[in-house]
């Protein structure tokens, strides 16, 4: 099975590599430090889970890039989860980071191993979800062999009729 994909996006050199170095063993890492690589590097490697700066260049007084960002990541790659990682101590950005659609927010300076359990437990919940998903897509219904439709066990009455006793014929391919 293939690692869970994290993608780092901070323009501060000393952050990236302390996540990187912090999560690499047990995730598939990649790195962006700005709003191009940041947008190339979602769409091709499309992450299960973004940890995001909002102050990157060009605009590091303010949090546009990252929030540009954010949306960019929600909107083409919905199932990946974002969680901001800024030093902005307001409530307001908070609130404007959860309503693009931020999975949860971190304040900077970072609690590495609150942050470690948080992509854990994400990742493990989508892989779970997805193959979860993957599972219901392969489940078809079915007739056990050697027995009448459940249409047919009850006479030829029609599917609005069948007791609930003979839709226990109905079995599952997987």
């Amino acid at each position: 099975m293939t690692k869970p994909k994290v993608l780092i996006i901070d323009d501060d050199v000393a952050i990236t590599q302390q996540l990187f170095w912090t999560l690499c063993d047990e995730f598939e890492v990649m790195t962006a430090n700005g709003l191009a690589s940041a947008i190339r590097r979602a769409t091709i490697y499309e992450p299960d889970v973004a940890i995001l700066d909002l102050h990157l260049p060009p605009t590091l007084d303010a949090p546009d890039t990252g929030l540009r960002i954010l949306d960019y990541v929600k909107s083409h790659l919905p199932a990946s989860k974002v969680f901001v990682a800024s030093s902005d101590p307001s409530g307001e950005m908070r609130r404007e980071c959860i309503r693009r659609g931020a999975d949860g927010f971190f304040d900077k300076p970072l609690d590495v191993e609150r942050l470690l359990a948080t992509v854990r437990r994400t990742a493990v919940a989508r892989r779970l979800a997805a193959a979860w998903t993957a599972a219901a897509g392969v489940l078809t219904p079915r007739i056990h062999p050697g027995r009448r439709p459940a249409a047919a066990a009850v006479g030829n009455q029609g599917a609005s009729s069948v007791r609930p006793a003979s839709r226990a014929l109905m079995l599952f391919d997987l």
